[in-house]
Formats: C-alpha cells, structure tokens, sequence
C-alpha cells in the first residue's frame, strides 16, 4: 500500500511540475502557440487618427493658412512593409513626416486617418563575419546617431565608467552591444512610477536610480553604446504585451537600432530582452536621434483663432499569423548526475547548437517548479532565464546549478522532470530523480565541477591598447604667431582601443598633465606657450605609460609684429613754379612678418596720391611728379601715411610730414595758383559761384528799379 501511494504521490508532483512549465499563451485566436515569437511574418491592420480642432472665438475671426505635421506612421525597412497605405485627406506631402496643407480653411475641424496593412518579419540580421571593436571611419550619414543630447547625456561619469567596464578586453562589436544590452535589461527595473506626460528623464538620471519606462530604458542603452563611439538610434511605435501591468494588449513601445558596419542597423529591445531581433509585433512608427515624445505638431496664420489637436488615436489587429519558422537550434540537457539525494545540490548543462551560418540571439529559460506544502522542492539557483549570442554555427554549453529540498519525505522517491526552452518555443527536457540513500553533493562540489567544465569554455580577452593624439594650435590656419602673443596648443586624445587607458603622461617640453581614458572617451589637453622668442618653431606633444608611446609634432613661426617705417624722403625745400616738383620715398619693411593690406597715400594741398599694395614683402621706393600748378602759392604742407594690418587684422600707422615751399609769384602765376585752388576745393568754388550770382542778381533788380523810377 505505502509503494502504491509513493508511485501516485509521484505521478501528481510530476503531473504539477509539468503544468506549471507550460506556456501561459491563449491559443484561441492563434493558430499555435507562443504565435508572437514562432510567426515568422504577421500581417498587421494599423490604423491612426487625429482630429485638428480649430476655435473661431469670434466673428471676425480669420485663418489664412492651416499647416499639420504628423510623425507617427508605418515606416519600411529590411523588416516591415507597407502592402496598404491610405491617407486622407489626400493634401499631404511625404518625407520624414507626413505634412497637411490648408489655405483659407473654414471648417471647425479636420480629421487625419491613416489606414494601412503591415507586414513584419521575424527574422534576424544575417550578420555572418565578426565586426571588429573600436570602429572607424564611420560613414557621415551615421554620425548624427552619436550626438550627446539633454536625455541621452552619455558623457556622464557614471555611464561612461559602466560602458567601459562591459567593452574592456573585447573585440567583437555584436558582442558588446549585446552584453550592453543584457546589462541594461537584468539591471534596470521596468517601472511606470517614471511614466511622465512631461518628457524622459535623462539618462544619467536612469543609471542612478536603477528604473524607467521603456523610453528611459532605451536612452541609456543608447548613451552606454554611444559612449563606446558605435552610432545608435531611437525608435518609437507600436507591439504587442501580455503584461499585467497594461489593460490594452497593444500600446506604444520604444526600442533602439543600433548600427553595425557592412550590416546597418539591428534592432535591440532592452524592454522585451530582444537583442539583434524582436519580434513581429513591432511596428516601427518613428526614428530619431533623440527620444522626442511629439508625434503631432502644427501651425497656422489667423487672427482671433486657436487650434488644437485631440490626441492619436491608434489600432492594430492581426490579419495573418504567416507560418511557424524553423528550428535554428538544437538543446540537448545533461545532468551531472541522473539520481541525487535529498538536500543534494546538481548541476544542470544545457548545450545549444546554433544551426545557422549567422550570429543568432537566444533568450534561454530553465523551468521552475510548483511549491509543494510551502516549499520549493527544486530550487534553481541562478537566474532562471538567460541571454546568449551565438555565432555562426556556434555550440555553447550555459549552466545552472540546483538543489533539492531536504524537506522532501523520505518514504518517497521524486521525478522532477526539468524543461529549457528559448524565446523561439524550441526546448529539450530531462528528469532528475531524487530519493533517500543517493549522493549527495554539497555546494562547494558543484561550484568546483562548474569551474572545471567552464574554465576553457570562456573566451580569452584580447586587450588593445591603442591612443591617437592630434595637436594643434587654437587658433588655426595663421601662418605665424608674434613675440608678445599666448600660443595655446590644444591636443585632442582618443582611446581607439578595448580598454582603458590609466595614468597617461601628456607632455612638452617638461610640462606635463595626467589623464585617463575610458573606451573610446576623448579628451581635450591644453598648452599655453608665452613669451617665444622669433624664430622656427617644431614642438613635440607625446602621450606615454607604461604600454603606449605616441607622439604629435605640429610646427609654427614666431615673428616680431610687422613694422613699416617711412625714410629716405627727398624733396626740393624751394620750388619755381615753372618747374614740376620730384618726390621720392621709401618705406621700410624692418620685421620679417609680412603686413597686409598696405595702403600709402601723399596729401598735399590741392590733391593727393594713394598707392595700394596686398601683401608687402620688401622695401619699396616711390616717387611721384607734382606739376608745380597744383600747388600753392608759398608754403606747401606734405604728409605721406601709410596704414597696414597683422595677420589678426589689427591696424597699425605710420605718418611724415614735410613742407615745401614755392618762389615769389609773378601776377599771371598767382591766378593760375588761385584758378587751381579754386578747382581743387568744392567749398570755395561754391562761394564763389554762388558770390557771382548774388552780384548779377543785385546788378538785374537795380536796373529795374532804375527804369521805373523814370
């Protein structure tokens, strides 16, 4: 009787234990289980509305112009399709938004409608070559995607110590962005407690308080991978949840696309704990570099008159659940021993086979039991669920060490059948067998036989140790420096390689500055250089430590600022009128700066002379030949001003004067002199003339007046 109630007990644990492993999945409206991660398309009805109120508050009211522009709507890319797209009213513009257009509307209200039918694949990017970490050369269009901006604040201490830390020593850029990943969703707590209408909140803010909603989750994957240089994008739309948390089974959702050279972009949901794939109830709705919640925006040109929008309304229904996709891998369980005892520890080997000639991501789970009179009969001691990437045809083999409860009767003998399964529904089983009298192993046993089976399953880190510095001058593009000027040198340093870069020495010329270096962090270091005599000038920046030795060279002049004299001036001190007069001049070039934008000029007074010269490289002479009827009757004032500039465009003067003066005039010379001034001076030829006018005037009337009078 006792073997009889032993055999049923066991039946019913079994029969318990195999329920609870089960699938919670409702298969009435699917055509077979877990139909959201096995479908390997779904064709999706999705629809979006909005109404654009407009309030005439008066009867004067107007509205010349009516502009709406609407972000939320299916896009295409390598995994979604649009079989049906129709919008209405049919006044749109497409591009990165749809843009409506309204002159002189009149009516109260305008309502947008997209209609269309999607359809989502479920499958990966076929990445088949390892992509090498750090990348370079990354292509421009791409480069927007590694913006720092206010909600994903990468530069933040914290998160680029914790980008550092899942990067250093490897080598494999879908590696690391998919240990981020997995960093970002077993670390970071899903709460609605952050779900704001306001906006995100950043992501230094996230990493620090440890939750978020998905918006938040995502921007600080994205800072962790932007913060290793690898361009990473937001994404917002639309899935499928069966979480309690939200009455609606479809709402809105947001994700990350990363980018990977020779690839482009792969989808990673750090929310769903998709990484590399995600599911075909994703529709992608909009794309950004920043996570930016406006979905709707407009404008319009009125008076009297306000406009408001109502909010987007969205619906998805599954049309088509396509086919059930293939096995890609195969999982085979090992126990390390078949039969424990009571109070036994074990340890469960899962190997995975990855049949595909592609990096494949798998999400791998191990069944829990039910409680039994309170207590866990088979506790399984690591996480019960893991995320693991396989490469090209690759077989790993993931652990988890058990135990079994010493609360079990020992009158019985215990079948606990074990189940591991992947997102994609493919599992394997095995059972464990427990009763009184079998080994039994201590923790310690297990811990030391999983050290022996792992330790050369781990890959081996490959430590690149690699800084480029590039040193310049502040301000760029000067051909020289002068004598009394602050040269500041500025050196930017990169870390372009898989780990980080402790107490490295940058220095010149005795002078030195300590700074480390994250993965992929740059830093600015400065040098002030004063007081430089003139001459040539090749100063050497390295960067030194214990591993690395890097040098930057940059080469400059140093001048006196430019200086130009005025010498050597040859004039007659008395000239006859009937002779011309003969000026010579030179000016003196006494730096070797070149001054620019030379301009000479010679006033005299009844005319002047300007001579301009570009760029003055040596001493020039000039002469000039003054007909001696431009000039005044004895003394004759000279001035010759020469005005130039520095290469920083900064004026400088120099200034002679000298008189000359004209023999005694005979009558006929002293009008020609006066003729000349006259000419030469609109002042005094306007009084003149307007004198000779006020005499003919005068001369008119008074002989008019002269003839009536008789």
């Amino acid at each position: 009787m006792k073997i009889i109630k032993a055999k049923l007990v066991i039946l019913l644990i079994s029969l318990a234990i195999l329920l609870s492993l089960l699938p919670l999945v409702s298969s009435s409206k699917t055509p077979y289980e877990s139909w959201s991660s096995v479908s390997d398309s779904l064709i999706l009805e999705f629809n979006v509305s909005t109404l654009i109120n407009v309030d005439f508050k008066s009867d004067s009211s107007l509205l010349k112009m009516l502009n709406l522009s609407l972000s939320f709507f299916p896009r295409t890319d390598y995994r979604q399709d649009n079989i049906v797209f129709e919008v209405m009213p049919n006044n749109y513009e497409k591009g990165k938004d749809l843009i409506f257009k309204w002159e002189n509307p009149k009516e109260d209200s305008y309502s947008i409608k997209i209609n269309s039918k999607v359809k989502t694949i479920n499958i990966p990017k076929k990445i088949t070559d390892k992509i090498t970490f750090p990348i370079n050369n990354i292509p421009d269009e791409y480069k927007l995607y590694l913006e720092e901006t206010e909600l994903m604040d990468y530069k933040n201490e914290a998160i680029v110590e914790l980008a550092s830390q899942l990067t250093e020593g490897k080598d494999d850029l879908y590696e690391i962005i998919f240990d981020i990943a997995v960093w970002t969703h077993h670390n970071i707590n899903y709460s609605l407690e952050t779900l704001t209408a306001e906006a995100s909140l950043p992501a230094s803010w996230v990493i620090q308080n440890r939750k978020g909603v998905c918006d938040e989750l995502t921007n600080l994957f994205i800072s962790l991978v932007r913060a290793i240089g690898v361009p990473a994008k937001f994404v917002a739309g639309i899935s499928y949840t069966e979480s309690e948390l939200f009455p609606e089974k479809w709402g809105p959702h947001a994700w990350a696309e990363v980018y990977l050279p020779g690839y482009g972009w792969v989808p990673f949901d750090v929310t769903y704990g998709q990484f590399g794939i995600i599911d075909p109830t994703h529709i992608k709705l909009k794309e950004s570099y920043d996570s930016d919640k406006t979905s709707t925006s407009f404008e319009w040109l009125g008076y009297e008159t306000d406009v408001s929008s109502s909010g987007i309304k969205m619906s998805t229904n599954i049309l088509d659940y396509g086919t059930k996709i293939p096995e890609r891998i195969i999982l085979t369980n090992i126990l390390l021993k078949d039969k424990v005892g009571f109070g036994s520890y074990n340890l469960l080997e899962t190997k995975i086979k990855n049949l595909n000639n592609f990096y494949l991501p798998v999400q791998l789970s191990v069944s829990k039991t039910m409680k039994l009179d309170g207590f866990e009969p088979l506790t399984i001691i690591d996480p019960t669920t893991k995320n693991i990437l396989l490469k090209p045809l690759e077989e790993k083999s993931v652990f988890w060490r058990l135990k079994v409860s010493d609360k079990l009767a020992k009158m019985n003998i215990y079948t606990f059948p074990i189940i591991t399964y992947t997102d994609f529904n493919e599992s394997a089983s095995i059972n464990l067998v427990s009763q009184n009298g079998e080994v039994v192993f201590s923790s310690q046993d297990i811990q030391t036989q999983l050290s022996i089976l792992t330790e050369n399953t781990e890959e081996a880190k490959v430590y690149s140790k690699k800084v480029d510095i590039t040193c310049s001058p502040k301000k760029q593009g000067k051909q020289g420096y002068y004598t009394d000027e602050e040269i500041i040198i500025n050196c930017n340093l990169k870390n372009n390689g898989n780990t980080n870069i402790d107490s490295l020495n940058v220095c010149t010329n005795g002078e030195c500055k300590n700074i480390e270096l994250k993965i992929s962090q740059q830093k600015d270091v400065s040098f002030i250089k004063k007081n430089l005599k003139e001459g040539q000038y090749e100063l050497l920046i390295t960067a030194k430590n214990k591993d690395i030795s890097k040098v930057s060279k940059i080469n400059f002049i140093v001048e006196e600022k430019p200086k130009l004299r005025i010498n050597d001036i040859i004039y007659p001190k008395e000239a006859a009128f009937s002779e011309p007069v003969l000026i010579q001049f030179t000016v003196f070039k006494d730096t070797k700066s070149v001054p620019n934008n030379v301009s000479v000029k010679m006033f005299y007074n009844f005319g002047s002379e300007v001579w301009v010269i570009d760029r003055f490289l040596e001493n020039r002479e000039f002469t000039i030949t003054i007909p001696s009827y431009q000039l005044a009757a004895k003394a004759n004032n000279f001035k010759i001003s020469v005005d130039y500039y520095d290469q920083n465009n900064i004026k400088y003067n120099t200034d002679k004067e000298f008189t000359i003066n004209i023999k005694e005039l005979t009558i006929k010379e002293k009008m020609i002199l006066y003729y000349n001034r006259v000419n030469s001076d609109p002042k005094l030829a306007a009084i003149i003339a307007g004198s000779i006018v006020f005499l003919i005037l005068a001369v008119v009337i008074s002989r008019m007046f002269g003839k009536k009078k008789r």
